[in-house]
This record gives structure tokens, sequence and C-alpha cells, in this order.
């Protein structure tokens, strides 16, 4: 008989093996009328199975089918060697009809040929199971979906128990992976998307033909778009069959590609986006811009295309003409994704305190909302034109809930990250781990300034860049001066023990204020904590703080309170332990008055506070180690690159040290970079220095005064902050 074929969908089919066996060994279909309908139905079932080098497994299933009452099956040779050929020859002593493929087309394009054929035949089909030729379908099971399908005439999937002992891991998680994405992409779950094991009604025919995809990925796209038309279906558990000589044709990688294509795409599309988003930041701040405006710009870049590349690429909605409503739904999850990204980096930071927990943190956050994000713009932003109204209400349900999820989680975020204080203990200076404060308040000490040199002298050294102002008094070398009144000017303090002068320079376009600082004991250079309570988000300004300690001059310190890493020691008494991932420097300053700079990641806090360590300071970076700046024009993009207000602490010799607060965010002054701060340091003689919190935090407090003129850019005055160092008498 004859039988016209598709050219277009099948170019390689070669049509003169195909109708001598059809001509040969397919038999039109009998008609029964003593039977009820289903089982009428049950002899018109064809058993369709594609085959690609098969050995002698495929002809004991075609005897084994014989024998069941399914005597209809048709076998697609899809380009096997020439060795297989004897195993349909004898495939058609048992009335199989087969149809060969001139070469290699895939296993989808193989179904697809057997539809064909049945939709052009002249005998009567009801429907077809389609069946592996591995093994892998027991006959019963075969069986089984072809009943299913006799009666109810309805899209029908064996499926299998994957995480079965016998199962390979490979296929364990590659059938998770599946599961998952199936859901991911169309709401539905179904435990078996891999399963070739389907039984599909005459009415599904031109579905079938118009699934796109010629390989594995033919099954899964069938599932999918069979989804995207609200096909209703039927699922029938089958025998998990695994054998260990079992041989695939699946590629695993260049097959799953095809198969999850637009996840993969969205991978790339992804990737690209932070590769531009990295790209435009790094130009914008060679050229001046500052963190803050190079890091909004460039995300803004990155996301428009992001956006472009998911609509036209990924999601394959190039033709799609509400490219507004679009945009104000990509706008709202990309602002929501990257407030909430900092939110739950945050929260998770503070649950694995491990080595390298931040890093975790952001791994699984990154990972955790790129698949969220997948989501909703599957859902969502890109639904599909095809997809019924009753799904997409139920998609945007989902879209919805998650939106509002974000929105919770975010305000709780931002509010327990900004607002919501956290006291954890209140501050005992009876814990501290060495008696040199006691000491200090309980000795009468007579001990005398061991190294007074002038500030302006150390000025002096500063290269014609930096234009000293005058100042207001030169600190006395050698002071005798005992059990008398301090000397107090405008910017110098001088007594027994602590020697302070205060100079105002100008350089690299800045206002930047220098304190020399000459103590008698390291135990005046002192720590203070907001409320005097270790905690979250319990904040004052460094005024506040200055006062109610008696401070003769202070900074702000490491805003400690504003992270839930980094070791902190202060005054002695050891705070926190757990330290920041990566490679991140503090600040150590030892019984003896020196300074050290240390990694956190390679350091324990509980030996350092057993080695006396009196104050540990955790922001960073390092600026100067050993008389030598440690950072660059490079390593700052990663460290603040840009011009801002600065604070710092450096120290020129032991128990000789320099506070340093630069202005900046406004007309007056630009601010520091961190390479242009560790200079003006390093020309004051520092041996030792290191960058504290700055921006709106940048404050020095002197004899009550505000001396420098704080601002984050927005608005001037202090900020509130955790924590101040500071030179003073009493604890």
């Amino acid at each position: 008989m004859e039988i016209a074929i598709d050219a277009k969908r099948h170019p390689d089919f070669s049509r003169e093996d195909s109708l001598r066996y059809f001509t040969e060994n397919f038999r039109p279909f009998h008609r029964y009328t003593i039977y009820n309908q289903s089982m009428k139905n049950l002899e018109n079932i064809t058993v369709l199975i594609p085959a690609l080098n098969p050995d002698h497994k495929l002809v004991d299933l075609v005897k084994d089918l014989n024998q069941l009452g399914l005597d209809h099956i048709v076998l697609i040779d899809d380009g096997s060697d020439s060795s297989s050929q004897a195993v349909f020859d004898e495939a058609v002593t048992y009335r199989a009809v087969v149809y060969h493929h001139s070469k290699n087309r895939g296993k989808g394009a193989a179904l697809k040929t057997g539809f064909e054929v049945l939709k052009q035949s002249q005998a009567q089909c009801f429907g077809v199971v389609t069946a592996d030729a591995d093994g892998q379908h027991a006959p019963k099971d075969i069986l089984k979906v072809a009943k299913v399908l006799a009666a109810d005439n309805t899209i029908v999937l064996g499926t299998r128990d994957l995480f079965r002992p016998e199962v390979p891991l490979t296929s364990k998680i590659g059938n998770l992976f599946s599961a998952i994405y199936f859901k991911l992409k169309t709401g539905r779950l179904l435990k078996d998307t891999q399963t070739g094991l389907r039984g599909i009604p005459e009415k599904y025919f031109d579905f079938a033909l118009d699934v796109e995809g010629d390989r594995y990925d033919y099954e899964m796209r069938f599932l999918e778009q069979m989804n995207e038309k609200n096909i209703d279906y039927r699922t029938v558990d089958i025998e998990t069959i695994y054998e260990p000589d079992r041989v695939t044709h699946f590629h695993a990688l260049s097959d799953s590609l095809t198969i999850y294509k637009t996840f993969f795409k969205n991978i790339a599309s992804s990737l690209l986006s932070a590769v531009v988003d990295i790209t435009f930041f790094m130009l914008l701040t060679q050229v001046g811009n500052s963190i803050f405006s190079a890091t909004a710009i460039a995300r803004v870049i990155s996301g428009v295309f992001n956006f472009s590349l998911n609509k036209i690429w990924v999601f394959d909605k190039k033709d799609s003409h509400n490219t507004r409503n679009e945009s104000l739904r990509y706008l709202t999850l990309f602002i929501m994704q990257m407030i909430f990204s900092g939110v739950l980096t945050d929260g998770l930071s503070t649950v694995l305190t491990f080595q390298n927990g931040l890093l975790v943190s952001k791994i699984l956050t990154d990972c955790f909302l790129f698949i969220t994000n997948f989501i909703v713009q599957r859902f969502w932003i890109f639904p599909s034109h095809k997809t019924k109204v009753r799904k997409m209400k139920n998609k945007h349900i989902f879209a919805t809930f998650y939106s509002a999820l974000l929105i919770i989680a975010t305000v709780w975020g931002l509010l327990d990250t900004f607002v919501i204080a956290d006291s954890v203990a209140a501050v005992d200076e009876s814990l501290a781990n060495t008696s040199i404060y006691t000491a200090l308040e309980t000795a009468d000490s007579a001990a005398t300034t061991t190294d007074s040199t002038a500030a302006s002298t150390a000025a002096s050294s500063l290269d014609e860049n930096i234009v000293s102002s005058t100042t207001d008094s030169v600190l006395v070398a050698n002071s005798s001066i005992t059990n008398a009144d301090p000397i107090i000017t405008d910017y110098s303090y001088q007594d027994e023990n602590i020697q302070i002068t205060i100079e105002t320079l100008r350089a690299y376009d800045t206002d930047i204020y220098i304190a020399d600082i000459v103590v008698s004991d390291v135990a005046y250079l002192k720590t203070a904590l907001a409320n005097n309570t270790f905690g979250r988000n319990i904040k004052e300004t460094t005024s506040a703080m200055a006062a109610e300690h008696e401070a003769i001059l202070a900074i702000n310190g490491d805003y400690y309170g504003f992270r839930n890493s980094g070791f902190v020691i202060r005054n002695g008494v050891l705070y926190r332990t757990t330290a920041r991932s990566g490679n991140s420097d503090a600040l150590v300053v030892n019984a003896d008055g020196s300074f050290d700079i240390i990694n956190e990641s390679s350091s324990n806090a509980e030996t350092l506070y057993a080695e006396g360590a009196l104050q540990v300071f955790s922001f960073g970076p390092g600026l100067i180690d050993d008389g030598e700046i440690i950072v660059s024009n490079a390593s700052e993009v990663s460290q603040s690159m840009g011009s801002n207000p600065r604070t710092a602490i450096g120290m020129i010799d032991e128990l000789h040290y320099i506070f340093v607060v630069s202005d900046g965010r406004t007309s007056q002054s630009a601010g520091l970079s961190l390479l242009e701060l560790a200079t003006v340091m390093q020309e004051y003689g520092c041996t030792v220095a290191y960058n504290l919190d700055g921006g709106g935090s940048s404050t020095m407090v002197f004899m009550g005064e505000v001396v420098n003129n704080p601002t984050d850019g927005r608005s001037f005055g202090e900020r509130k902050v955790s924590d101040i160092i500071y030179i003073g008498e009493q604890l």
C-alpha cells in the first residue's frame, strides 16, 4: 500500500524500505464486535519503538508483546549500523513493521516518523504506546499503559520510582533535576519526566508531530507543550528496570543542553549580565565616578541588558507587544531581589558561623534567588501566550505570593539590619584579660611622656600636594608637668600623660584632620560602645559617647554592630569570635602599645584574647604595614574605591599614634581614596595604619566639639554609630 511521507518532516526517510516492510508485515487492524469498547480499542493500539543499534533484547520484547496480544508493533530504525540489521530482520518474523532512517536523526525524529506513518496509513489506529528498545520497559507495563489508554482515551505516562537503590546515582540526580525543572517551568509535579513509556491517543497525533525537537529534548518538550495546551494526562506506576549492561545513547552534555535549553539560556544570560555589570562598574570608577553612582549606573545598564536578552532570546518573546508591562514587572523583581540578596545573605551569615561562612551564605543566596528569578520571569513576566486563562491565574497567584513574601522578608530584613536593636551584653570591664586598666586607676603613676615629636614636624615631610594650615600650638618636648592642670588650646591638649595636636591639611582637594597623639601608657587609648552595650543596631553619635566617657579626643570606630562577623575585643574584653570570610584585615592593639595587622580568616580571636590583645578592630583594609603602603588602585575596586570621607588610625611608634579623618562628598572636599589616605599617613611617618568606617560615619571630636564636617553626601551632621576610639583619663 502507498504511504505518503512528509519530506519536510522526514528528509532522510528511506521510503523504499519503509513501504516494503509496511506492505509485507503490517496488517489492517481487525474490528471486533463481540468485545466491549475498551477491548476493541486495545486491539487497535500500536506499540511504537524507536531503536538505534539494538541488541537481541528488542526481539525478545517483540515476542513477549505478541504473547500478550499486542501484535501491532512498529519499529523505527534510527540509522543503526549494518551489524544491527539482523536484529530488525528477526523482529520482522514476529510481524513487527520496521521503518528505516538512512542516518541517525534522534529519538524525537524517530517517534515523529512513527506518528506520521500511522496517521497516513489505512489501518485504523486508536492510539500509540511508545516504548524503549533497551529493555527498560517490562512487557506487562506496556500492556498496562495500553489498557489505560484504551479505556480513558487520554495521554498516559508510565512513571518509575527513580530513587530505588538499583538506580544509578547519575540517573537519580538527572531525574531530580528534570522534575524540579518541569515543576518550575510548568507548575506541575511529575516524578518521572524521563519516561519513554507513554500512551498517546490518535486525536493527539498532530500535536505530537508539531512538538519541537528531534532528539531527547523532544520528550521533555512534549510534556511542556502538553501543559501549555492544558492537555490532561494520567500516570501509571511501572516497574523500575536498570540493568548494569544497558547501553544508552543519551549524551549527558549535548542532550542535557538541548533538553534544558531555556534554563541554560537563563544561566548564560545571568553570567553575561554579570560581566556587563562588572565591566561598566570598573570603567565608571576609573573615570572618577563614586562607588555609589558607579554601582547604580552599572546595575541599571546590566538590568536593561538582562531584560532585553531574556525577552528576545531566553523566553523567545521578541514578538510580544506587552513590553511596558513586562518591563515594569521586571523592574519590580529587579529591585526586590537586589534588596533581598543583602538581607538573606546577612541572615544566613549569622547562622553559618564557620570559616568562609559569609561566602557560603552568598553562594546559597544567589542560587536560591536565581531559581526564584527564573520562576517569576517564566510565569509572571514572560508567560507563554499558549497558556490558558485558568493556568495563568494560578501562575499569577504564585507570582503574587512570591512578591508578597519578598516584600515582607525585605521589610523585616531592613528593620532588623538598620532599626531593631539587639542587645547581647552590657559592658563589664571586670572581664578584661589584663589588669592594665585597673593599674591605671589605682596606681599613682608618674610616668613621663616617651615620645613628644610634634605633628608639625611630621607634616613637614608631606609632598608638594599637601599644604598644611597653621596650628594653634606646638607640643612642648619632654614636658615635666606633673599634678597640674592640663594645657588646652583650640587644637591641642597636654598633661603629664597625654599630648595631642590637631592639624588641618589641604590635600587631594580635601580637608584632612590629623591628630598627633603621644601617651605615657597604651591604657589611655581606649574604646567605648554605644549605650555601654554590645549588640546589633545599638547606636549613639560619636560626640555623645565621647561626652559620656569624658574623652579628650574621639573618632568613630569600626561600626561592629552593622555586621554579624568580625573579631571584637574592646578594652581587653572579648565580645565576638566570628571571623569575616575572605582576605579580611583586622587591627590588633597590643598591651605594649604596638599595632599589628592580621588576616582574620587565618587567626583566632580566643588566641588573641589569651595573648593579651587590648583592642581588635574589624573593618579595614590595612593601609600601611612595616612602613609600606599595602593598598593600591587595583585593590580598591573591592575595597570602597573612589573619593569618600575617611577615618583611620595609625602608629608612628609605640605609644605614638595619629587619628586621621577627612571630609568628602561636598563641594568643599572631594574625599580620599584608600591609596590617598595611606599616602598621607605614610608621609606622617606611620609604620602601621588601618582604615576604619568612613563615609557618613567619619567624625572627629575634640574637647566636646566636632572638628570635621560629617556628611553622607545627602545630609550633614553626625551619623549614629556602634563605637568610638578615644583618648581619655577615665575608663
